[in-house]
């Protein structure tokens, strides 16, 4: 059996390639980069376009969705590049034929500092040793691949060498976070319990002591004032930048101290290396990942109690959760953010200090489980085999497949079809649980800016939050803004995208590369579980109907294009052929994709990675 290298050597060894591979992928994907002639079938052919006064050519071939994959190591330029001339070069030369000029120095910059991060990480981390065995927190920071299609995995924009080393998940360092009282007219918080009891189980007495010690050394009053955690990266670029003013005037230090905590490979939510069983912190930073923001929407970390709530009692109730496809939920119990009057001159620190508290999937183990981060799943390792090989080999590759998309699919797509709730399931929001490998069950979580719903479609509209009453943002807002969508559409779309464009697609592409399984066989595996979820009348046919996930095609987040084109309140997407539809034809299944269309007011969703 052939192994692929894509990530296990070649592309390791050269990260560059892996952007440059990337960058065309999407950009093909996305009908930015037109080739000379259009894919046809599922295998591996010779696709040609012209960048400039460039030819290049490639093996390529089209996966699920119109997903164009490449050949790793197999493009070629005519004429060819200079000697010494890297991918950077290349990519440069590609950006400057698709970007607008106003954003070509920007995705430059974000392009080099994903290399400069995995060239760093290649040097001084060395290879990895093969993670099948790591623990759930360890794989939380060891799982360093970034983003599978987006080209700009690993940007960090606003990160440092040093910032890297100190407080990059792969780094593996551990840090204490830093303390802060801010006045309570000026923190907007949602505790499970009384105050003094949240912080006393959340810090353990020792430290809610030196709290307490460090509020009587400033003569700061409970009564006016209350307590923050702050990221230390965050606390330094608050300090010495901009909103340095605005710090000394409204935010008093207590001092950095207390359980030690260790980036998770979403980089702001923290592991607590001190107390493994207790609860993952997510806290602001002021950076770009990938294409998001990573600062704290206000109105979002205050509702996210009441949306976990929601969705925990409703997964309560339905037998199916517990008979059918076990699901947890993993709760963003606690929330609170620092929000100045909008007048103030402290309105700038606005989404930079704040707090969310996520329950630990560990907690929900029964006897025999492990719990895995599920883009582990489409991982490979160092000895250039897959992460799940061994449980392939133990249990069977159809026998495995059956199970795991049992798992990971149905308890999505009840929400979906059953109760009207859309999440964003891409594979670092989804944790599995198994037995020695054997799927057993999900764990989903970060919800407090992923949640869909349309007022017709939900089954029990009664037991929805009234969100306007926790934001006065919420009032009276427009469809499509925040949680409430127009159209049933605007759901199927960030299913399918989060499950399947961009998550699912990725085990795919593997199953096909490592163990001969066609994509095509893979997508009608899929397809069967969704019939069989049909027929046993999990939902009524009008509602599945209402989905619309039968269609020959479908649209889906055109996420590159979103970079290259930012506009706040839009979000752009492409038509993709449905993987779901089965064709008399697939030799003539067209890797064609043609037609941005601007959704306005719509959130980003794929992207927060």
């Amino acid at each position: 059996m052939k192994w692929p290298d894509a990530l296990a050597s070649s592309e390791r060894l050269n990260p560059g390639a892996r952007i440059l591979r990337q960058l065309i992928e999407a950009l093909l994907s996305e009908g930015l980069l037109i080739p000379l002639r259009h894919l046809v079938g599922t295998r591996w052919q010779i696709l040609e376009f012209d960048i400039g006064a460039t030819r290049y050519s490639c093996r390529a071939r089209v996966g699920g969705f119109g997903r164009i994959r490449l050949e790793p190591g197999s493009l070629r330029a005519v004429p060819a590049p200079t000697e010494g001339t890297g991918a950077a070069q290349q990519w440069q030369q590609i950006l400057a034929t698709v970007a607008p000029a106003l954003e070509l120095g920007r995705l430059q910059h974000e392009l080099q500092q994903t290399l400069m991060l995995c060239q760093w990480n290649q040097r001084f981390l060395g290879v990895q040793r093969p993670r099948r065995t790591c623990s759930y927190s360890t794989l939380e920071s060891a799982l360093d691949e970034g983003h599978p299609y987006h080209p700009c995995f690993k940007a960090r924009s606003g990160f440092s060498l040093s910032d890297h080393r100190n407080f990059g998940p792969e780094c593996g360092q551990t840090f204490s976070l830093v303390w802060v009282a801010v006045r309570r007219d000026h923190l907007r918080q949602t505790l499970p319990r009384a105050e003094a009891e949240f912080w006393q189980r959340e810090l353990g007495e020792e430290h809610w002591f030196r709290l307490r010690a460090g509020f009587n050394r400033l003569g700061l009053d409970w009564a006016e004032h209350a307590v923050l955690p702050v990221h230390p990266w965050q606390w330094q670029k608050l300090s010495d930048g901009p909103l340095a003013a605005a710090v000394d005037h409204g935010v008093h230090y207590l001092g950095c101290f207390g359980d030690r905590f260790r980036a998770t490979q979403s980089l702001r939510t923290l592991f607590n290396v001190s107390r493994p069983d207790a609860s993952a912190v997510k806290l602001p930073m002021d950076l770009i990942n990938t294409s998001s923001p990573r600062t704290l929407a206000p109105h979002s970390v205050v509702t996210a109690p009441a949306l976990s709530v929601w969705l925990k009692r409703i997964t309560a109730a339905d037998a199916f959760f517990a008979s059918q496809a076990r699901l947890v939920i993993l709760a963003e119990y606690a929330g609170m953010i620092f929000q100045p009057e909008p007048d103030s001159a402290l309105r700038h620190l606005d989404g930079h200090l704040g707090a969310l508290w996520r329950e630990n999937p560990e907690s929900f183990l029964l006897p025999g489980e492990r719990a895995t981060p599920l883009n582990a799943v489409m991982a490979t390792e160092s000895d250039g085999r897959p992460f799940i090989n061994d449980w392939i080999h133990n249990h069977g590759l159809q026998r495995w497949l059956d199970q795991f998309l049992h798992c990971a699919v149905l308890p999505v797509w009840h929400l979906l079809a059953a109760h009207g709730i859309a999440l964003e399931a891409h594979a670092q929001n989804m944790v599995l649980f198994h037995r020695d490998g054997w799927p057993t069950a999900v764990a989903l979580r970060d919800f407090h800016e992923s949640v869909e719903y349309v007022d017709d479609f939900l089954a029990r509209p009664d037991e929805c939050p009234d969100f306007g009453a926790i934001d006065p943002v919420y009032r009276n807002a427009a469809a499509d803004r925040f949680f409430r969508m127009s159209s049933v559409e605007a759901l199927r779309e960030l299913v399918m995208d989060s499950l399947f464009v961009f998550n699912l697609a990725e085990l795919a592409n593997l199953l096909d590369s490592s163990y001969g399984l066609p994509e095509d066989t893979f997508w009608r595996v899929v397809r069967k579980l969704l019939d069989d979820y049909a027929r046993r009348g999990y939902a009524t046919s009008h509602r599945l109907a209402r989905i619309g996930h039968e269609a020959n095609t479908v649209r889906s987040e055109a996420l590159f294009a979103r970079k290259l084109m930012p506009d706040e309140g839009r979000e752009l997407h492409h038509i993709v052929p449905n993987a779901l539809v089965t064709r008399e034809r697939p030799a003539e299944t067209s890797a064609r994709v043609k037609h941005l269309h601007p959704t306005p007011g719509r959130p980003e969703h794929a992207l927060r990675q």
